[in-house]
Formats: structure tokens, sequence, C-alpha cells
């Protein structure tokens, strides 16, 4: 029985054959793989089992990897690969040969290729009592190890030794007995150091207690436990992972004799699954995270897999796309036949293909992708499902039209660049393209210049002094290594004289040895250096004596750099100045206010303008004007600064005067403003006598009081006349007083605008035709009927500005026009007079001004007529305007913004 557990331990299916041929025994492994139960093979000839297993020869030494074929249970015949191998008889038994089977696939019919455990199926012979041990410490038969010991017979000794996996015996009390050359061989022990020792020492703490606490249980209740995951430690301390397969052995009193295991080393294994597990994450990870489509497509024609990135492009949640028809959701309807018989030929082929196809999005909109797909097979070579991977070239097949049509002005672009640029074969150091620019350059023709090399055109040494050749192998060699190197070359053009050139080499893609090189004549570039240098020489110079203070301060606080007129104007030393803050030269009262305006250029602030007060070394302040710029990448800022202290003391005088200015004028103003109270306090104290004066002498002249004499009625009559012009000239001081004084009242009610413009005609008609001129007053039709305004101040502007015109015209013509329009009524008052100068323009309107004395004494007038109307006009919310040619007339113009009445 032991024997037959020994070889049940192994999936390998193992059938035994005596000398003469026939089928001794077979294992479980043999028996489920081929079919059988036992007594159909056992006293069988082998050859009915085989086609000539061995080519008519007893195998005396190993044979592997035959091929033939095997009667199976069912009446076929299999495929199979088989190995023969001699096992020694016992007391001269003679030789017997035992037969390792698996399929033409290297396969033995079970999930394990190599090894997993077996053991006899057949039920165990009833016990008298119940089963005791397994390491539990109780009593067992003392002699159970000899015993068992000699059960393993010669012939099968030579099994369990050359077993290829490991094999071990335990007895009752846990103790190793008895290993194999491949258990010893795995763990690194020598047999001495294995015999006697706890099989647990040899496990893992974790694999210990998975053992004692499920294990163990389980084999004392089964008597055999399979395919238990553990992990031994090596005798150097690397541990190895098993798969180990028990069974325990009991007297016929049910006392446990020992128990054997066979284990299997899946280290590598175990280390494989993990390698795949995270190949298998990774590839996952990469499908899931690349920007490229992937899809599955099973055989049937339903999507199985597809990757985020085609799911949002497509505008699908997963859920919603797997398990659907692929031809039919995704594929537009018109590009499905054409897409089926690719299918159908790439199945065919078997190979991996290219092509180009629409997809349809959730929305339906049309995608263009470009899927690399191949098919993918199962173990019976049947077709299985479809992998592709596929590019969104929707946007750039939009794309290629234009690239396609720009490519030959690109190679226009190329053909005449700015520089001049060739193609230099590494390999014969020749050119082998060139384009215009490098024929002008060098001042040969295209084909001229496709027979020589660099060296050809350059001199014999470089300015390092080198030769021309060692240099073009140097830089030429560093391209080829992918360097782009830039460096400077002395070439020759067609008269020998010497051209400074920059020159940049890089390796065309795709080629071993073409290297394309651009060619820039720098000698223009190289003087205008010269220039830049000489230019910062003067700027420095410039730096140097300039009588502004120049520098750079740091994030720090610290001044970098001074020109020398610090030291002039602050008496401090360049040094002093650098080694304090410049913070402790700012006088207290603008610190706050400097640092608020470095602050500014901190956050982004581009350029600042400030003043503040310096420490000079004397102790005084001196006034400054910055101007600053920062450069944030430098950590540094900028300024010019002026000494302004002059100036300042000149504004501030300035502003002392300024001062004593506006109270003398606050004073004059207050006084002005005195003044028109009193006159508009006194304007029934003046005009109440003078109206008695006018009335009695109207009385006197009426002749009511009696008859006067021509002399008398001549005194009256210029009393008369010279208290109205008194009374007019009052009116017109007591209107001015009472707008400055803020007592100019204003009415708003409507009126009729042609009733109000026929009173102002009749009352200055007589005054016109006694001058002889032409007086007109007329409204636009598209004035409105009424106004709503103060008609009593409306007819002040028109009187003073028709008096005016009638004053001032002897012969011609007084026109007033009104218009409206955009809610502003428009009073226009044109004359043919003698008109105003130029200069007088700018004073018309004030009081007490007129164009000159003479008008005064010819004319007459106090100037104050025009100040009231525009005083008027502006307190109405208008305006008043005035263009005049001399000695041709004038006009004025009104405008007031009147509304037009409505009685709703």
């Amino acid at each position: 029985m032991l024997i037959k557990n020994l070889l049940n331990l192994t999936t390998d299916a193992f059938i035994i054959v005596r000398e003469d041929q026939i089928i001794e025994t077979a294992n479980n492994a043999a028996l489920e793989f081929l079919g059988y139960q036992e007594n159909d093979l056992v006293g069988q000839n082998i050859n009915w089992l085989f086609d000539d297993p061995n080519n008519g020869k007893v195998p005396t030494s190993e044979n592997h990897n035959m091929t033939g074929s095997i009667r199976v249970a069912d009446g076929r015949r299999i495929s199979v690969t088989y190995s023969s191998t001699s096992i020694p008889g016992q007391n001269g038994d003679g030789h017997k040969i035992a037969y390792v089977i698996r399929d033409s696939n290297g396969h033995n019919g079970h999930s394990e290729n190599i090894t997993s455990i077996g053991s006899d199926t057949t039920a165990p012979p009833p016990r008298k009592k119940k089963r005791t041990g397994l390491f539990g410490g109780i009593p067992q038969n003392g002699n159970g190890n000899q015993t068992t010991t000699k059960q393993i017979d010669a012939r099968y000794r030579w099994l369990f030794e050359q077993s290829p996996v490991m094999m071990h015996r335990v007895d009752a009390e846990g103790k190793v007995v008895e290993v194999n050359e491949q258990w010893l061989q795995n763990l690194g022990y020598e047999r001495h150091e294995a015999l006697g020792r706890d099989t647990f020492s040899f496990m893992t703490e974790s694999s210990r207690q998975y053992a004692l606490e499920v294990v163990l249980p389980e084999l004392r209740e089964k008597q055999i436990v399979r395919n238990v995951p553990y992990t031994f430690v090596k005798k150097n301390g690397d541990t190895l992972d098993v798969l180990l397969t028990g069974t325990v052995h009991y007297d016929d009193e049910g006392n446990l004799l020992d128990s054997l295991a066979i284990a299997i080393d899946i280290t590598e294994r175990n280390q494989a699954n993990e390698a795949l597990r995270r190949q298998r994450d990774f590839n996952r990870t990469i499908i899931e995270a690349s920007p490229a489509f992937f899809v599955a497509i099973s055989a049937a024609g339903k999507v199985e897999l597809m990757n985020n990135a085609m799911l949002t492009s497509l505008g699908y949640e997963r859920d919603e796309v797997i398990g659907v028809d692929y031809m039919s959701t995704f594929v537009p309807e018109d590009e499905r036949e054409a897409l089926g018989k690719i299918f159908e030929k790439l199945v065919a082929s078997a190979e991996p293909t290219l092509n180009q196809n629409y997809v349809l999005t959730k929305d339906g909109e049309r995608r263009l992708v470009e899927w690399h797909g191949r098919p993918v097979f199962n173990e019976n070579d049947e077709f299985d499902y479809f992998f592709g991977f596929g590019i969104d070239i929707t946007e750039r097949e939009k794309a290629a039209q234009i690239l396609r049509e720009s490519e030959e002005r690109f190679r226009t672009l190329i053909e005449y660049a700015p520089e001049a640029m060739v193609v230099l074969d590494a390999d014969t150091g020749l050119f082998i393209d060139v384009n215009t620019n490098a024929t002008k350059l060098f001042g040969k023709s295209r084909e001229t210049l496709l027979q020589l090399s660099p060296v050809h055109l350059s001199p014999e040494y470089q300015l390092d002094g080198r030769p021309s050749l060692d240099v073009v192998r140097e830089y030429t060699g560093r391209a080829l290594q992918g360097e782009i190197p830039v460096f400077e070359w002395l070439h020759l053009n067609d008269d020998g004289e010497e051209i400074l050139c920059e020159i940049r080499l890089v390796k065309l893609p795709g080629e071993d040895n073409l290297i394309r090189g651009s060619i820039i004549d720098i000698g223009e570039r190289k003087r205008a250096e010269a220039e830049i240098k000489k230019r910062i020489d003067e700027i420095n110079r410039i730096y140097q004596t300039s009588a502004n203070l120049l520098g750079t301060v740091n994030s720090a606080g610290y001044f970098v750099s001074l020109n020398p007129a610090w030291e002039e104007i602050l008496g401090f030393t360049l040094d002093e100045l650098r080694e304090r803050p410049y913070t402790e030269f700012i006088h207290p009262d603008d610190l706050e206010m400097t640092i608020d305006a470095v602050g500014k250029m901190a956050e982004g602030l581009e350029a600042v303008q400030f003043e503040n007060r310096y420490l000079h070394k004397d102790g005084t302040y001196r006034w400054l004007s910055w101007h600053a710029r920062p450069k944030v990448d430098e950590g540094l800022i900028y300024f010019a600064a002026y000494d302004i202290t002059e100036r300042k003391q000149t504004e501030e005088e300035l502003e002392r005067l300024v001062n004593e200015l506006q109270q003398r004028t606050a004073e004059a103003l207050e006084a002005s403003r005195l003044k028109s109270d009193f006159l508009a306090t006194m304007s029934h104290e003046l005009r109440t006598p003078l109206n008695s004066t006018i009335g009695f002498g109207g009385i006197l002249l009426e002749g009511m009081a009696g008859n006067m004499d021509d002399m008398a009625r001549n005194m009256v009559q210029n009393m008369y006349d010279s208290s109205q012009h008194l009374l007019s000239l009052i009116d017109d001081i007591l209107d001015i007083a009472k707008i400055e004084a803020g007592r100019f009242d204003l009415v708003e009610v409507p009126f009729d605008v042609r009733e109000l413009a026929k009173k102002w005609k009749q009352q200055l008609l007589v005054q016109a035709k006694a001058k002889g001129v032409q007086f007109e007053v007329t409204v636009a039709s598209n004035v409105p009927k009424q106004l709503v305004g103060d008609a009593e101040r409306i007819t002040q502007i028109a009187h003073n500005l028709l008096t005016n015109a009638l004053k001032f015209t002897d012969e011609g013509s007084v026109r007033l026009r009104m218009e409206y329009a955009n809610e502003q009524t428009i009073i226009r008052v044109t004359d043919t007079g003698i008109g105003i100068p130029p200069h007088a323009l700018d004073y018309i309107f004030d009081e007490f001004r007129q164009v000159d004395s003479s008008s005064q004494r010819i004319y007459g007038g106090t100037g104050l007529g025009l100040a009231i109307v525009r005083k008027i006009c502006v307190a109405m919310g208008g305006e008043v305007n005035v263009s005049s040619t001399l000695h041709k007339g004038s006009t004025f113009t009104v405008t007031l913004p009147l509304k037009q009445y409505s009685s709703l």
C-alpha cells in the first residue's frame, strides 16, 4: 500500500511493466488520464496499450520524449509523448519498466503540468480503533518506523530517490525520518542535517500556523491533503514556495505509523505568475491610460473590451458597449460590407492588418480611425476574437490636405531660406545636396559643389589653429552620435576670400550617415557684436560720468551697483552706501511710501516713479526723484534718480505764494458778494425816489400840471430821459447783483411762443424804423405753440440782443429767428452792423466791457447787457455764442433747454 501511495502522490501518469511486458500496476493519474479501471490494465500486455512502445526493444536505460499512440478506454487512440525508465528488480526478479505518459501537448490531463497530488482511491481497510497520533503526542507503535521502512523494497526506493520532485517521510512525532535527493538539493541541506528534525522547523511561521490550524485537522479526518501551499525555509535563509500533498498510514490498531509527503517547487511558477499578473496589470494600465483606441471583438461580433480613450471619444459608458454588436453599433451602414470583408480576409490570413474606417459616436458623428488589428486564435486554432488598436485621425486627415498643400511651399521656403543649407555624406565627406543660397555663398554651381567636401571650401587651418580636416571629422562624428554641434568656421568663397560662418549640424532621422548643415555668414553679425560692445563701453562711460544717480538694488534691500554721482550728491562713499540697507538712508516720513512703491514692482508693476528724501552725510536730506524698473529673473531693480532738492524748494515757495493768492482771492470774492448783497438790498431805496422823479416828469410833459414854455419843456424832457436811462442802468446793475448774490429766481410756466415774439417786434419796431433798418422777428414752423420756461427772462435776453443789434446797425437789417430741435430752443439774432474785432470776442460777455472807449462815446451803454444775457442763459441751463466779421455784422446764438408744454 505504501508503494502504491508513493506512485499516487504524483499526477504524472505512471505504468509499471514487468520484464515480460505485462502491466503490473498503474497509478491513479494514469487510470484517470486513460479512462480505465485498474483491473482493466493489470495483466494486459503493454503492446495492447501501445503501438510498439519500445520499437521491439526492452529499454535498459532512460529514454525521453518518445512519441506514439495509445488506446484509451473509449477505444480511440490518441497521440502521446512518453518516457521509459528501467527500474532494478529485487532478489533476481529482473528489471521492470516505468512509463511516464503525457499527451502530445505535454499535458497529463490534470490542471498542473508537473505534479499534483494523487492517492489510493480505494477505501481504506476497516479499523478496529480510532486513529490516533499525527504529531499529537498520542502513543503509537514503537516499532512502526522499522516496519514501514522494511516495506519499501529496493525496487521502489530507486523511484523515491530519483524522483524529480521533493519527497520526505515524517514519523508519528513529526520528525523527519527520510528525504530524497531532490528535497536536499532544493533546501540545501545535507541528509544528516535534515533527519530527526521537526518537520515544522523547515517552514515559515505563517506556514506552521496554517499547518497546525488547518492542514493537520483535515489530514486526521481524510488521511490525505492535496496541493497545500507552504513556504519552506532553505538552509541559507531563502524561502521556497511549494505545493505539498501528504498522506498518512495507520496500523491495524488505528495508530499512526508515519506520513509521506511530496512537494513541488513552485517558486519560479509563483514568480512567473506574479510577473504575469504584474504584466497583465501593466498591460491593462497601458491600455486604459493610452490615448489610442483599444477594442476587442469576439468571433460573434460582440464587444468584449473597450478602453477609456475610445469610450470617452465616442461618448459611451462602459456598461453601454460591452456585449453589443460592434458592426451595427459603431460602423456606418455604408461601410459595414467593406469592413466585413476586411475581417474575413484578416481571419483567413491570420496576419496583422492596417486599415482605415469611420466609427460612429453616440451622437452619430463620424470619426475616421486608423486601425492596426490582428486576429487571436484559441488552442484549437479557431478564431476567438479580434483585437484592434486605433488612432483617431479625423483631425489629422483634415490637416493632411493642408499639409500636402503646404509641403511644396515648405520645400520652397527651404530652398530660399536665408541661410545656406547642405546635406553631407559622412562616409565620403562629400556634399550630396545644396540649396541655392549655398551656391551663392560659395560662388559655385550646384554641380560643382556636389563634387566637393567642406575641406575643399576651407583654408588649411581653422580659427583654433587645427587643420580643417581634423575639425570636420570631429564635428561630423559628434553629429552622428546625436549631438547638434554649433560652431564657427572659416570658408573660402570663389575669390579665395575668407568667410566667417556659423555652422549647425544635425543627423538626418532614419539615415546612418547623412548630416544636414545650415551655414550662416556671421561676418556682419560679428561686426554688429563689435559695435554693440563699443556701445556698451560708451554706456558704461556714461554710467560712470552721469550727474544723475544710477544703479541697482537687490531683493535683500542692498545697493548692488552705484555710479560715482552718489558720492558727490550724498557725500557717502560707494562702499558706505552698499554696506547698509538702502532703507536706512530714507527719511522716516517717506519710508512707508518707498517700501510700498518697491512692493508694487514685486507684485508685477513694470515701472514706478516716486519721490523721497535721502540722507546726506552732513545730516541733511536731499530730495530725489526715482524712476525704477524691476528685472524679476535677476532679482534686481534698476533705477535712475535725480536730485530735485532745489525744485522742491521752489515748489514749496510757489505753494506758499499760491496759498496766499487763494486767500486774497477768497477775500475779494467775499467783498464782491457783500457788494452784491448790498446792491440787491438797496434796490428799493434806489428805485423809489427815481420812480417819483420819472413819474412827476411824465405829468409835467403831459401838461397835467399846466402849460410850460419851450425852455421849461426841454429841461423837463432832459430830466425825464436821464431818469429813464438811470433807471435802466440801475435795473441792469441790480440784475447782475441778484444773479451773483444767488437771488435770481426763475419760473417754469407755459407761454405762447408766437405771441411772445410778436411783442418783441412791436416793442422795437418804432426804434428800427427811426434808424431806417429792416427789422424782422420770425418763428420757425417746427417750434411748438407753447413752451415751458421763464418768459420774462427770455424776453430780457431777446430785448438786450435786439437793442444791441439796433444800436450798432445804421443800415441793412436786424433779424431774430427762433428754431426748435431736440428739446432745445434756438434764438439767433443777426445784424449787418459794425461787427466785433476778433480780440474783443474773448471778453464781449464780461461786465462793464465794451469793444473800445469810442463805442461808449458814440453809442452809449454800460457794457452790462451782454453780461446779463450770458448769466441768464447759464442760469437757465443754456448758453450763448457769438460770431462776427468786422464791418459786416454779428450773429448771437442763444440755446435754451425749453420743453414743449403738454396739458396731460
